[in-house]
């Protein structure tokens, strides 16, 4: 007969590690990692494959991200840095939406008619809000590629 004893926070997979080293990750969370790490890499393979407006290269890329979000699970037991990164991570997330050809698709048409509504009926607002729609095209044509996080 063979005893098992749970972990305690010396040992196991979620030991608790020294105030400052990162905390000790799972298989899953290491191929989460992977994943986000080789994403530049796929960027650059999908590119040859697929234009760079293709829808194909932006769900790639939102599966990767999305994978690696769902494979790391919660944020309850990490550490306040490797938390904080997590969280940005999913926040991220909202960029898809000023992608192409997301952005092109559906973002763009929506955005630009709340801005101009938000212009047209506050006063003084069309200050920000018409430098703003005039630089919003340049803005997303040189940033918001389908790998920039």
């Amino acid at each position: 007969h063979h005893h098992v004893s749970p972990p305690s926070p010396t040992n196991g997979p979620n030991a608790v590690t020294e105030p400052g080293r990162p905390a000790r990750l799972r298989l899953q969370q290491l191929i989460a990692e992977g994943l986000y790490i080789s994403r530049p890499l796929a960027h650059i393979f999908s590119m040859f494959v697929f234009q760079q407006k293709s829808w194909k290269l932006w769900l790639i890329s939102l599966a990767m991200d999305l994978m690696s979000l769902l494979l790391h699970g919660g944020v309850t037991k990490l550490k306040s840095p490797e938390k904080s990164e997590i969280l940005r991570r999913r926040l991220v997330l909202l960029l898809y939406l000023l992608r192409s050809p997301f952005y092109d698709n559906h973002t763009k048409g929506v955005l630009i008619q709340f801005l101009k509504a938000l212009s047209s009926t506050i006063p003084l607002v069309y200050l920000i809000i018409d430098p703003l729609l005039a630089y919003i095209p340049l803005w997303q044509q040189t940033y918001s590629y389908n790998w920039m996080t």
